[in-house]
């Protein structure tokens, strides 16, 4: 697990072998560019891709947060969704709860990060 902050375009590191999702937790979102496709991905948006796809960011209108979740492929399974906080029950495998809005009064929404070991 890591949070980036980006404040301007970059390229993301490559990491062989793994598997990434990403999520924005702040600011209004990203334009990623994935092997060449270019894509939006806003606040609350979930992204999986390769740990070896060439990957290039620039923030939409302003510095952003980034969530992400790497796992190392055939060892460990995963993934980031976000859930409406009233009602919300974790599972065996939701190991993070990050606050993407709300009040703290039981509304809003969450990202929660699920992992498992194979």
């Amino acid at each position: 697990m890591s949070v980036a902050a980006i404040a301007g375009p970059a390229p993301w590191s490559a990491f062989p072998g793994v598997d990434r999702v990403s999520c924005v937790v702040a600011g209004e979102g990203l334009v990623l560019t994935v092997d060449g496709a270019e894509q939006s991905v806003r606040r609350g948006e979930v992204l999986a891709y390769r740990g070896e796809s060439v990957v290039l960011g620039r923030p939409l209108g302003g510095p952003v947060q980034n969530l992400n979740l790497v796992l190392a492929r055939g060892r460990a399974v995963g993934g980031l969704r976000v859930v409406e906080l009233a009602g919300f029950e974790p599972g065996a495998d939701d190991v993070l709860l990050w606050a993407l809005d709300g009040s703290g009064g039981g509304g809003g929404r969450a990202v929660v990060v699920s992992a498992a070991v194979r």
